[in-house]
């Protein structure tokens, strides 16, 4: 707690009680904090106040009959008496015109009776580059009446007109007007007319244009509140026509609306109750064309949904149950035939079939497990058919899993590590079985190119550590030359094997006969 000392200067001899003249207050390290005048022990005359611990000026004025009078200035605290503030008082309350400085903010205008009166400016303002002048911006400007704002008002932003209206006791009521900021400074174009009743939206609400990225938009409004909220009819309309339309009630979409939604170029056709969709929902082009329809149950998509191409030919049909894929999804080709068939789990992709242009043949089967719709990592199962053989194998997916599966995984196939069980069939009849990890062959793999004869090997990490050529199906070593031919009768290998074992020379060949590999065995060993 400061200590203070006070001086008094006596300036009547025959006053002994009462204070009388000028009295002088200190902290205790001697720093003057107020010098006030007093006459017959009220204070009357010159008073100045300064910052604790400085030389610094707070404020200076004049007393009368113990209150403030007149006109009283406020400083900053700096030793440059830089006024901030001054105002008028008339029995110890502010009575008169004042200015106040916030920050970059300038405030003009009255008082009575210590409540706000008449006329109100507020500025922004900032010292010239020459440091010589202050510039200053109109910020808003109204009346008080009774220390509340009543009547015209007006707020701008960089000194444009932004919005004008009449206030009532301190509340928005009636027509107000908000203008373009980028329209004819001297003659303000209105972008938006609000009506208001006590501080709360109600009757029409117009919108002539508005500004999307920057950009002049022709996007019109035309609504109604009511106690503040949108009530009855709700237009929106751009150059391309309406945007939205339909009923509020309480400020809840309710019944039939028609909604432009930009992302898909369409308009949406739907039902709404307490502002969730529900019922049938149709989606059609900007021609009118129906491009999906389907359903939705207490604002959640739900039920059978179909797509259109543009011929108004379905494409794709799929089903949801509250709001997740559940069941078959399929698509179809221009003719209607089906070319693809997902089978859904509450959006957990768990299979997918891809069909011949005819539609008569699965020639594509994937069966996934693991993530989720969109999650990683997936164990694809594939059974694929490539020409009369058909591929048995399992690969491991990490990442997002696209919506075009047949696509991504057409692309991507090649970089996938094989894990899992393999099998090669070729016209019903299996060629190759075995299994991988991570693109190694591991463990036990059995070959049948030549129907009569079992070529069987045994994997370590990808490396051969055993194998064995056996006749079928007396399982008796195997002699002889083993010849794999490729489909355009070329030798694809060609083996020579003695009891069982690979004994001179294994010769692997491309598709057109050119020699890959040649090396030379010895009861099953390379020399």
């Amino acid at each position: 707690m400061k200590n203070v000392l006070t001086f008094l200067f006596i300036l009547s001899a025959f006053v002994v009680y009462a204070q009388h003249g000028v009295v002088m207050e200190y902290d205790d390290k001697g720093n003057l904090l107020s010098e006030q005048t007093y006459s017959n022990g009220t204070l009357h005359g010159q008073a100045r106040f300064y910052y604790e611990g400085t030389k610094n000026l707070h404020s200076a004025g004049n007393n009368h009959n113990g209150a403030k009078e007149g006109l009283w200035f406020f400083y900053k605290n700096n030793p440059f008496k830089e006024v901030y503030a001054m105002y008028h008082y008339s029995f110890g309350l502010y009575h008169g015109s004042y200015y106040l400085i916030r920050n970059d903010t300038l405030e003009k205008g009255n008082y009575l009776n210590h409540k706000p009166e008449g006329d109100f400016k507020k500025y922004t303002f900032k010292t010239s580059s020459s440091g010589n002048d202050t510039l200053l911006t109109l910020v808003e400007e109204g009346t008080f009446q009774n220390g509340l704002k009543n009547g015209l008002w007006k707020h701008y932003i960089n000194g444009r007109l932004n919005l004008e209206g009449t206030y009532r006791d301190d509340k928005k009521d009636m027509l107000w007007k908000e203008y373009d900021l980028l329209s004819d400074v001297n003659k303000p174009e209105v972008m938006r007319e609000i009506r208001y009743d006590k501080g709360v939206l109600e009757g029409k609400w117009i919108q002539y244009f508005a500004y999307e990225k920057g950009k002049k938009t022709a996007t019109q409004i035309d609504a109604f509140y009511h106690y503040g909220k949108l009530n009855g009819k709700y237009i929106s309309k751009d150059d391309l026509g309406v945007v939205s339309e339909g009923d509020y009630s309480e400020g809840m979409k309710m019944g039939k609306w028609m909604e432009r939604v930009k992302e898909m170029n369409a308009i949406r056709e739907a039902n709404y109750f307490d502002d969730k969709l529900v019922g049938k929902v149709v989606y059609k082009n900007m021609a009118g064309q129906l491009i999906q329809e389907g359903s939705y149950k207490n604002g959640v998509i739900d039920g059978i949904w179909i797509e259109y191409d543009k011929n108004q030919k379905k494409i794709k049909e799929e089903k949801y149950v509250n709001g997740k894929l559940n069941g078959e999804s399929t698509q179809f080709n221009s003719s209607g035939i089906m070319q693809t068939a997902s089978l859904f789990e509450n959006d957990k992709l768990i299979s997918y079939k891809i069909y011949n242009p005819l539609g008569t043949e699965v020639i594509g089967e994937y069966s996934l497990t693991g993530g989720e719709k969109s999650v990683s990592p997936y164990s694809i199962s594939v059974s694929e058919t490539i020409g009369d053989t058909l591929l048995n194998s399992v690969y491991v997916y990490a990442g997002k899993w696209p919506n075009d599966l047949l696509t991504h995984f057409s692309k991507y196939k090649s970089t996938l590590p094989l894990t899992g069980a393999y099998e090669k069939t070729c016209k019903g009849k299996i060629i190759e079985s075995g299994y991988y990890t991570k693109n190694i062959k591991d463990g036990v793999w059995q070959y049948f190119y030549n129907p009569s004869v079992l070529w069987e090997a045994v994997y370590s990490n990808g490396v051969v550590t055993k194998e064995t050529f056996s006749e079928l199906p007396s399982k008796v070593p195997f002699k002889g030359d083993y010849i794999v031919l490729w489909p355009n009768n070329k030798t694809r290998f060609e083996f020579k094997i003695k009891n069982g074992l690979r004994n001179g020379k294994s010769k692997w060949a491309d598709i057109n006969g050119n020699i890959l590999k040649e090396v030379k065995y010895s009861n099953g060993k390379a020399d």
